[in-house]
């Protein structure tokens, strides 16, 4: 999950069934905290092994770590010695799925990669504390789900992942160059007029970005 707030601050909630290269079993929660002004942080919170629920049609993590329902994600993530972040995510458009949700197809053995957005365009509230310091938060939301039978390092050479959105209208993209030299990209924008969705995109604003001297100066 991933929340930005209008006043720059941005919380990437990573739920983990195994780590992220599939090495160790145990699931957790992750996240990273960046403000405006201090230095990133990660906290994290190792869970109890069947903590997410295997059945039903949405998110459920232990006794109320994580909620879902057809509206809302509700949230209370404990970190200790951190803190916490409690808060509820409203949906604001329906999953998304980009060719059957398969992101890569190993060619020799039929491991795959998946990638769905279950929301790509909500809003949310929330109370982050982090050492004893509270800080009350608004701002918009999104969350998605990756998973597979091969392994990250097995097929990934470089991954971009971007999402860009507010109160009406999100922008979703999802790059990976494969250790084969394939480029697979995903591309979703949702509004009040509807959806786009495809396999790629274009765009001269890299090619402008490239040629400047000074990007953090770049509006």
């Amino acid at each position: 999950m991933h929340f930005v707030t209008a006043d720059g601050v941005a919380l990437n909630l990573v739920l983990h069934e195994t780590d992220i290269f599939g090495l160790r079993q145990k699931p957790y929660l992750s996240m990273s905290v960046l403000i405006p002004g201090q230095e990133p942080q990660y906290v994290r919170c190792d869970l109890e092994e069947g903590a997410i629920a295997r059945r039903g049609p949405y998110l459920r993590v232990g006794e109320g770590i994580i909620t879902e329902s057809a509206r809302a994600i509700c949230f209370d993530s404990p970190f200790p010695g951190r803190g916490y972040f409690r808060g509820e995510i409203n949906k604001l458009a329906p999953p998304l799925v980009i060719q059957d949700g398969i992101l890569y197809e190993e060619p020799d053995t039929g491991r795959s990669s998946h990638w769905v957005v279950q929301v790509p365009h909500a809003t949310f509230t929330g109370i982050l504390e982090l050492d004893r310091v509270t800080h009350r938060l608004r701002g918009t939301a999104y969350q998605d789900h990756q998973w597979g039978t091969v392994l990250i390092q097995d097929f990934v050479s470089d991954w971009v992942w971007g999402h860009f959105s507010n109160d009406q209208v999100a922008v979703v993209f999802f790059q990976i160059l494969t250790q084969r030299g394939q480029l697979i990209e995903r591309v979703a924008m949702m509004n009040g007029e509807g959806r786009y969705m495809g396999t790629a995109m274009k765009t001269g604003y890299l090619s402008t970005l490239f040629q400047a001297n000074r990007l953090e100066k770049f509006d």
